[in-house]
């Protein structure tokens, strides 16, 4: 599960330039995509948070995965 967590905080910071680089290319300017892309960074950071707080907290998960926090 950690992994799938650390997957996408990286998906988040990786995929975020991505518009703006295709848009580029195509010559078109990009300053319409900054708040699409402040809000998805901002989500995905605040969505890794949670599920690693809950992962890291919760009892059943604890006591299904006992190395989960090793």
């Amino acid at each position: 599960m950690i992994r799938l967590l650390k997957l996408r905080l990286g998906w988040v910071f990786v995929g975020t330039p991505l518009p703006f680089i295709g848009w580029s290319l195509v010559g078109l300017d990009s300053e319409d995509l900054i708040p699409g892309a402040l809000k998805s960074v901002v989500l995905g950071v605040l969505g890794f948070t949670v599920g690693w707080l809950y992962f890291s907290r919760s009892r059943g998960v604890r006591n299904t995965y006992p190395d989960w926090n090793a």
